[in-house]
Formats: structure tokens, C-alpha cells, sequence
């Protein structure tokens, strides 16, 4: 299979890193070039054109995506979304979509047509040792790893991540905050309103060690109800053995069991209802998630589609039967 690929902003240094690198690892000796090589090349018509591109309002309006595979009628050509509506909208544009020939993506709702194909949620790696065990009362109570972002798109879940901060900040819980951005306000912050955050400690350089000195993690996918969205967030905390509280996807339990996290649906958005389990969850009951979390998490066979490698080629695979190589 020849393959010629667009990365991230079109910036040729990101197919070293994740999610790329697993993709561009697997297809090194099968003739792979990023695209501004690809004009060099003689039977340009015969490669398959993997975009990876996250289309913003800057590159949709200028047609940046659209000029540049414009240059290759003949080609094959694949769209790759990796973020949700809520993260890149104008990559769900139908427009854009007719310059592909294929568009993977994890959000069930588009696999309506035979060009729109199922492609799991960005990979993560599980080559790290194991952390070491903590045990309950070594466990601090609570923390949110997230960027500072902010969204005006329908069933985001940022503002609901903000509304978590400030709860326990205001309640005087035992609440860390991590990540980057918490800073500085962000751009609707900067409209409406902006508030320093006393939870704020500081960006991590090991996400998933630090996730493990806690006993809970507020796990917020960007967005919610959209089925299949499910990202590394609540798999990061499953590695770190702090029993995540989801919201995200509504099909979760088709992904992870119901007894290896707390789903926040069940406490009606009420923050005070879910603070008031937590806080009398008896170590018995915690560590009973902590088992069905091991559980899950030895078997590999379980969720092997989210590693790294075995996605790359996946992703592969699924091109080759589409075309036909």
C-alpha cells in the first residue's frame, strides 16, 4: 500500500506522535511520504491520500484542505476524525466530506452511508510498569486533569466541568485541580466572566501517576450523547486505579463495565447528591471497584482495539478492504 499523508496543521513533525506515529510506524516500508512530498513523486494517481488534518474556521473558510487535495484528482482519499463536533465542527461539514472518498470516524451517529466507517477512539499505550497500589486511606479524595477550554456547540461538557470546579472549591472539599490553560482565561471567559481557581495546582508530567494518588477523578468527555465518543480520559483513569465519574458517552457500557466507574447521570447533574455518595462509600465499596477494575483491566482481549499498535492497523486494514489493495 503507498500512502501519502496530511498531519496535524499540515506540520510534518507531529507524525512522531500519538495517535500518527502508531499509523505512520506500521506503514513505514510500505512507501510512506507526508504530502508536501508527494509533487516529487512520479504515479502520484496511485497513492492513497490519510488525512489527519483538524479543520478550524480559519482552514475552512480559507478551503485550506480543500486546495490542497484539489492538487490530486486521481488519488484515493481518506479522512481520519479523531475530535468531536464539539472540539473541530468543521470537520463534520457534508461539503468537506465530498472531497473523500472514505471518512472513519468513532461517532456512530454518521454510519449511515457505506463511506463512513467505524474507527475506535484515539489509542493509548499500556507499556508503562504498573503503578504502585495505593491504598484507600493513602488515596487523596478527589482531582480533574483537563484543559481550560470553552464551547458554544450543543451538548458540550466544559461549562459542566467548570460548574464541578467551582462546587468543591466553594464547599471547601478536598478537590486538586490539574492541567493547563486554569490559568488565564480562555476566550469566553474573557467575554463574560473569569475567576481565578484556588484548586489550581499545576501541569503534570505523568498524568496517570498522579491520577492514582486519588481516590476519584471527575472524568467529563468534551462533549456528551454522542454514542461511541469515547476517549482516553476515562481509560487513563481506569490505568491509574482512581474510579472514575463519567459523563460522555450514553453507550459507555459498551465499552467499559458499569461496575468499574460511577456514571453521574444517576445523580441528576446534582453535584451534592454525588459528593454525599462519595464521601460515605465505605472502603469495602470502594475497593470493590478497584477489583472490578483490576479485572477488567487484566484482560487485554477486552479493549485491545485501543492500543496503539492494534489501531494502527486497524485503521489499515479497513482502508485496504475499502480499496481494494
Amino acid at each position: 500500500m503507498k500512502i501519502a499523508l496530511i498531519p496535524y496543521g499540515l506540520d510534518t513533525s507531529t507524525v512522531l506522535q500519538p495517535p500518527l506515529k502508531y499509523f505512520v510506524e506500521k506503514i513505514w516500508n510500505a512507501d510512506f511520504l507526508t504530502i508536501d512530498k508527494l509533487d516529487s513523486r512520479e504515479g502520484k494517481d496511485q497513492f492513497i491520500i490519510v488525512s489527519f488534518l483538524q479543520v478550524g474556521a480559519k482552514d475552512y473558510f480559507e478551503k485550506k484542505l480543500q486546495n490542497l487535495i484539489s492538487k490530486y484528482p486521481n488519488n484515493r482519499k481518506v479522512l481520519v476524525i479523531l475530535e468531536p463536533p464539539v472540539v473541530a465542527p468543521f470537520m463534520y461539514s457534508k461539503k468537506l466530506h465530498t472531497y473523500f472518498d472514505l471518512i472513519l470516524t468513532r461517532n456512530k451517529s454518521l454510519l449511515k452511508k457505506n463511506n463512513y466507517k467505524w474507527l475506535p477512539t484515539i489509542p493509548f499505550e499500556m507499556k508503562r510498569p504498573k503503578i504502585q497500589p495505593r491504598s484507600f486511606n493513602e488515596k487523596k479524595f478527589l482531582t480533574l486533569i483537563n484543559w481550560n477550554k470553552y464551547s458554544f456547540v450543543r451538548n458540550e461538557l466544559y461549562s459542566r466541568r467548570e460548574k464541578a470546579i467551582r462546587y468543591y472549591e466553594k464547599n471547601g472539599k478536598e478537590f486538586d485541580l490539574y492541567w493547563f490553560w486554569w490559568d488565564k482565561p480562555n476566550f469566553k471567559q474573557k467575554i463574560f466572566w473569569y475567576q481565578s481557581y484556588p484548586s489550581y495546582k499545576w501541569p503534570v508530567d505523568d498524568k496517570i501517576e498522579t491520577l492514582s494518588q486519588y481516590k476519584f477523578n471527575i472524568c467529563f468527555e468534551n462533549m456528551c450523547k454522542v454514542d461511541g465518543y469515547v476517549t482516553e480520559k476515562i481509560w487513563e483513569s481506569l490505568q491509574a486505579r482512581s474510579v472514575p465519574i463519567y459523563r460522555g458517552a450514553n453507550d459507555i457500557t459498551d465499552y467499559i463495565p458499569e461496575t468499574c466507574f460511577i456514571d453521574f447521570r444517576k445523580f441528576d447533574k446534582n453535584f451534592d447528591k454525588l459528593t454525599s455518595y462519595l464521601e460515605n462509600m465505605k472502603e469495602s465499596e470502594y475497593n470493590a471497584y478497584i477489583y472490578e477494575i483490576n479485572t477488567f483491566m487484566d484482560d487485554e482481549s477486552k479493549f485491545k482495539e485501543r492500543f496503539g499498535e492494534w489501531w494502527a492497523e486497524n485503521l489499515i486494514s479497513i482502508i485496504s478492504d475499502f480499496f481494494g489493495n
